[in-house]
């Protein structure tokens, strides 16, 4: 898994200085997300190094895929990365952070499609008798799909959010904007009747 300590130090070696605290600015946090746009182009169609990059990679094996990263995975990094500029702040090490210049592009999602009843219906009914651990993964899909919850949701699920015959969960996208309780009706009831 990719840290981003890791990224941090990469991007120190790839500028070819040390980089304190004070250093940091919105120029080099700009050259830092541009760093994350075009590091998948040191390695080959194979996801080897290339010789003239290899030096970033010297003190710790990369353990990312080597393939570009989307606009909304750069932003989850330099989201981390300003996280840790702020605890600088407010523990006294900065006086300010860079990202008060630097503004991050918020993540864009694209349109969401949904599968039909008859299409979830007939993967969960789908034989994999010889493969049983890809009918694990499918009734898990299934399951996380017919409750309509993210997968961080779905894995934090306990025999407790079982009230009734329904399932309830306080979203943990909200659950800091004093998100309500979300209530999962049984199969064929609308949410309305409960």
């Amino acid at each position: 898994m990719e840290t981003s300590w890791n990224v941090l130090k990469r991007f120190a070696r790839y500028k070819k200085m040390d980089i304190a605290l004070e250093d940091w600015d919105d120029v080099l946090l700009e050259e830092l997300e541009e760093f994350l746009r075009i590091e998948y182009t040191f390695f080959n169609e194979k996801g080897e190094c290339m010789r003239k990059w290899k030096y970033l990679y010297e003190c710790k094996s990369e353990l990312r895929a080597k393939r570009r990263r989307g606009e909304n995975k750069i932003f989850s990094v330099m989201k981390k990365i300003r996280t840790f500029f702020n605890w600088c702040v407010l523990t006294e090490r900065l006086e300010k952070s860079p990202f008060a210049k630097h503004k991050l592009k918020h993540p864009v999602y694209g349109t969401p499609y949904y599968m039909t009843k008859d299409k979830l219906t007939k993967m969960y009914e789908f034989d994999f008798a010889s493969r049983p651990k890809l009918a694990i993964q499918r009734d898990i899909f299934v399951l996380q799909s017919t409750l309509g919850m993210r997968v961080g949701d779905f894995y934090s699920l306990t025999r407790a959010n079982i009230v009734g015959n329904a399932i309830e969960y306080i979203a943990s996208k909200t659950l800091n904007d004093a998100g309500g309780v979300v209530r999962v009706p049984p199969y064929g009831q609308s949410q309305r009747n409960h």
